[in-house]
Formats: structure tokens, sequence, C-alpha cells
């Protein structure tokens, strides 16, 4: 199968959990973007050919259509403003809100693989990402912590990882959000 990641949902996360999550991997972004050894590091939309500039962009959301209204009548920034407007009265299980990244495939670059795509809303289907160890590979061991600490027993973790690639993403929390990185909840993550 490549190496992989797999997470599989056991209960959609509470609004809290998710924004408690949402909020500390925007901030991950942040840091992966400038950190010192990860600089340099692109990580891109989820096709892997639009370079993610702001933590924002890592979210995205798949609302029913009869959740959001019409939009053919705006174009431009009126049509951004009015969606952002319709998205935040919903709920969150009606935003059905996303994280969503891969590695740099642009220009033949060859540095993405799978999409990372992590949601909110129930998803009783089987979820991996293989990344076959590229680069982005540690941003998305990160995410899998945080929503190991964030949003507790919503998912089961399976990796073909070992200790040491999981050590690399343990590290690197330690270094830029030492917060978060409790040896107590890192340890119970140990996924298999």
């Amino acid at each position: 199968m490549g190496y992989t990641h797999n997470f599989e949902q056991n209960q959609a996360p509470s609004a809290d959990e998710w924004k408690a999550f949402k909020g500390k991997l925007m901030q991950a972004f942040e840091l992966f973007l400038t950190g010192e050894d990860t600089k340099g590091i692109v990580i891109c939309d989820g096709s892997g050919k639009r370079p993610l500039e702001s933590s924002k962009n890592l979210f995205s959301y798949a609302p029913e259509k009869e959740n959001v209204p019409a939009l053919d009548d705006f174009t431009g920034a009126a049509k951004v403003q009015a969606f952002d407007k319709a998205i935040s009265a919903l709920t969150h299980e009606e935003r059905k809100e996303y994280v969503c990244f891969n590695g740099d495939g642009r220009n033949d670059q060859d540095l993405g693989h799978e999409t990372f795509y992590l949601p909110s809303a129930e998803y009783p289907e089987y979820n991996f990402c293989k990344t076959a160890r590229k680069p982005y590979d540690l941003l998305v061991m990160i995410a899998l912590v945080l929503a190991h600490i964030y949003m507790p027993g919503c998912y089961d973790l399976g990796t073909d990882g070992d200790n040491e690639e999981w050590q690399a993403a343990f590290d690197w929390l330690n270094k830029y959000m030492s917060d978060d990185a409790n040896p107590r909840q890192l340890a119970q993550l140990n996924p298999s």
C-alpha cells in the first residue's frame, strides 16, 4: 500500500473540540512556514498545485447546497463576502468544515502525494493519507498529534511510521509549541 497514516473517525468532534484543534493547527502551520527546520517546505492545497500562504487556507467547507444561498448574483470580492457571511451563519454541523492540504506537486516537483483530508463532520468512511515520506509528511503527523490532543477519542490513528519518524513530529511540537507537546498526552498517542 505504501507509507500511510490512517485515521478512522469514532465520532465527530464537538464544535468546541474542532475550534480548539483548528486554532492550534493554524498556529502550527504559521510556525511551520517560518521554522528554521521546515522553512522551504511548500504546503499546497489538496491538488498540490497552489501553495498555501495563510493558515486559514488549510480549511474549507462542504455544506449542503440548501444551507448556502445562491451566489450567482455576486462576483469577485462580493461573492467571497456573501459566501463567508452565509458560512458564518451555519452551525458547526451544517458547515462541514475540513482540513485539506498536500505537498508541492507544481512543476514536476513531485513533493506531493495524496491529499490529507480530515473532516469535522461525521465521516463514517476509513480515511488515510499516503505521503511516501515526502516533506509534507511532517505536517500530516503534526496535524494528527494535534487532533489526538484536542479531539480526544474522535479518531483512531494508525501508521506505517516507526517511533523515530513520529519523534520528528514530537520534537517539532516540543520546539515550536511546547505547551501542546505534553509528554503524557504524546505517550498516549502511540499510533500502531
